[in-house]
């Protein structure tokens, strides 16, 4: 600071003088100095994500995954705006610190998925579901919500949106004990009672090979359950939302192929 060079350009002499202060100074902590007062990112948090990160989902500012390498890791990345600024530079939904983790208890197994339902971010295990709690890096928790069916996997799970059931977002999940069940802000309850008969051939159907989801038409709104082998089951379960009945349905085209009705759901 202050210092003056003398250079030569043909013949001319120019000089210049820095009467500027250094951009960054930091002293006991804090950042003084010039115009641009920016304190680097201190080590590591700008790191990347890890390289297999999964089941990426967006909440509470930021992104969310998993690891198929740490699978008992949440991961979150850093977030900047009115009220937090977790990285100085850099933007923050690539910068993700070591320690912006949670980890699931043991017993639980894998992280085996995760799912936004309204304002709440749902971590799916092998054998529990948790929501996480708080707004800032360093008070975010997993709880674990009570529920049935002994874990679950992400495609196992859908969303049904609010109003479908005169109800929040409700989330859909098959278990580990081969039931469906709706979560919502009521309890957990089974759904699938009257098609499990009909699901018995398939002996130890597990939430990794069944997929869910949810279908609208002109007529109702659906739970749509495929199960794993389409040689032991060649077709879908339709629930219809608002007749709380169960169809299957022979080429997963509704309405063309409908091998008969069951049971309401109650």
């Amino acid at each position: 600071t202050g210092n003056t060079f003398i250079a030569g350009v043909s013949n001319n002499t120019i000089t210049y003088t820095d009467f500027q202060g250094d951009d960054t100074v930091v002293q006991a902590g804090a950042v003084v100095g010039g115009p641009g007062a920016v304190s680097a990112p201190s080590f590591g948090q700008n790191s990347p994500p890890p390289a297999d990160l999964n089941y990426i989902t967006y909440w509470d500012g930021r992104f969310w995954g998993t690891s198929s390498t740490q699978v008992g890791i949440l991961f979150f990345s850093c977030r900047v705006d009115g009220y937090t600024s977790d990285t100085t530079v850099g933007v923050p939904e690539e910068c993700w610190p070591a320690i912006f983790t949670r980890a699931i208890p043991e017993s639980d197994g894998r992280i085996t998925g995760l799912r936004t339902v309204g304002s709440t971010l749902c971590v799916l295990t092998d054998n529990n579901i948790y929501t996480v709690t708080g707004n800032q890096y360093n008070n975010y928790s997993l709880v674990r919500v009570p529920t049935k069916g002994r874990g679950t996997s992400h495609f196992a799970t859908c969303v049904i949106p609010a109003g479908d059931l005169g109800t929040d977002d409700t989330l859909v999940h098959f278990g580990n004990d081969s039931r469906l069940y709706f979560l919502g802000g009521s309890g957990d309850f089974p759904v699938s009672y009257p098609i499990q008969n009909a699901m018995s051939t398939n002996v130890g159907v597990a939430p990794a090979g069944v997929v869910t989801s949810v279908v609208h038409n002109s007529t109702s709104g659906y739970v749509v359950m495929g199960l794993p082998s389409t040689s032991i089951q060649p077709g879908e379960y339709w629930y219809d939302l608002e007749r709380q009945a169960w169809f299957f349905v022979g080429n997963g085209a509704f309405g063309a192929s409908v091998s008969g009705a069951f049971a309401r759901a109650e």
